[in-house]
């Protein structure tokens, strides 16, 4: 891999980035599946490596045509008259040969500005992976990684990133080790190597990048890292080294790039700005649900109201595929959602539920639905937990089904597997309800 093209290594890291993003944006919507991975992700990466592949064609063709198209300057005729005719000597030294032999000259080196942007944009894209992963598996499987709840938003965001790094600093290696390169030295021309300018080993490179981050920014620490970057600045000033330069016998060099490089660059640096700013977004908003006041709704047909929800959840928008007199409720996480609804029908309990199992992909994964005698009359009940036949994500499910006002209060709530115990507020719910059902 270290002999291929710098546009191959970006495009393939590209697509592992990409994947990665579509998977996150997949598996975030509740009907994830297969077609939905496949036309934000798999799709979108065919159509970019099969317009790769024909343009590399159209480049190489012209090439091969430049290429066939340079003249050959060759003697074409006799000597002309008084030219001095040379004889080689066996086994003398041939000067001329000597005079014109190619010498190594050895690139300059980078500069501060470059290679700090170089390192910031590496650590950016890795970090950035990396909290996507982080995130999906905390969604999947409940976790709280990298997620510091009981601290102030500014120390967890603070602590988080420190904590990142030196796993950005991990993939960064691997990176290295499989392509000669990392992304963001190769995009602005920086490469480190040794002094003779051969390529850095691996693990070379890996010692030196464990000196750069305690070195060279401080751990992450951003009081620390101000002065190491600062120490860093002055040392590179006059074309000089660092000192993990000097330890590991290397020098980081630059290379000229074109337009294309450095708009790509600018690309990556811009992404990750809107991706924080997002992520931000989001955190003020589930801050901002989590300050609501408790739900209060009012029954439309006996015009009672009662607190149905505690404080925390917010009434989603109304959705023209939703049924009439229907309400639906999310968390703070967006994982859990509470819903209330009403219609008017002429049946019997059972067969009512009956329908509604088969009507509704998410009960569905209800298995020992019954009916049981509550206070408020016969009211059918069950809970469950599986896959909905129009996603991939296990979830659980809890319902309540009750005849009243001349036809069928349903109360139900769902959530992933992973969020088993957030659904236990759902009879709570119901009871709620019941309490509305008469003038």
């Amino acid at each position: 891999m270290r002999e291929t093209k710098w546009p191959f290594r970006l495009a393939v890291v590209i697509s592992v980035v990409w994947a990665v993003v579509a998977y996150a944006l997949s598996s975030g919507d509740s009907s994830f599946s297969g077609a939905s991975f496949a036309v934000l992700g798999l799709i979108p990466l065919c159509v970019f490596w099969g317009i790769g592949w024909v343009l590399a064609g159209v480049f190489r063709q012209r090439a091969g045509r430049a290429e066939a198209a340079t003249p050959i300057a060759a003697p074409t005729g006799p000597e002309p008259a008084g030219a001095i005719a040379m004889t080689v000597v066996k086994g003398a030294p041939d000067e001329s040969a000597q005079d014109w032999a190619p010498s190594t000259v050895a690139p300059p080196l980078a500069g501060p500005w470059r290679r700090f942007f170089a390192r910031t944009l590496d650590l950016y894209i890795w970090s950035l992976v990396v909290g996507f992963v982080v995130g999906i598996l905390n969604a999947r499987f409940g976790w709280s990684l990298l997620a510091f709840t009981d601290m102030p938003s500014s120390s967890q965001d603070m602590l988080s990133g420190i904590l990142i790094i030196p796993i950005a600093i991990v993939c960064d290696v691997l990176v290295y080790a499989a392509f000669g390169n990392s992304i963001g030295k190769g995009l602005l021309g920086v490469k480190v190597q040794m002094l003779d300018c051969a390529p850095l080993p691996a693990r070379t490179y890996a010692a030196r990048s464990v000196d750069v981050w305690i070195r060279g920014i401080g751990l992450g620490i951003p009081i620390v890292a101000l002065f190491t970057e600062l120490a860093s600045y002055r040392a590179l000033l006059g074309g000089k080294r660092t000192s993990w330069d000097i330890k590991y016998g290397c020098r980081v060099s630059r290379a000229p790039r074109k337009f294309g490089h450095y708009l790509t660059a600018l690309a990556l640096f811009l992404a990750f700005i809107a991706v924080l700013g997002y992520g931000k977004m989001e955190e003020q908003r589930q801050k901002d649900t989590q300050n609501l006041p408790p739900v209060s709704w009012q029954n439309p047909l006996t015009h009672q109201t009662a607190t149905i929800l505690p404080a925390g959840w917010r009434l989603l928008p109304q959705s023209s595929n939703l049924p009439p007199n229907t309400w639906l409720y999310a968390d703070a996480t967006n994982q859990v959602v509470v819903g209330v609804g009403f219609e008017a029908a002429n049946v019997g309990l059972d067969e009512y539920a009956d329908a509604l199992l088969k009507g509704n992909p998410t009960l569905a994964v209800i298995r020992n639905g019954s009916v049981v005698a509550d206070g408020a009359g016969q009211v059918w009940t069950g809970s469950g937990a599986g896959v909905a036949s129009d996603s991939t994500e296990a979830i659980t499910v809890r319902a309540h089904v009750l005849a009243a006002n001349g036809g069928f209060w349903r109360v139900f709530a769902a959530a992933p597997a992973s969020h088993e115990s957030d659904i236990a507020l759902e009879p709570d719910v119901f009871r709620a309800i019941t309490q509305t059902l008469t003038p």
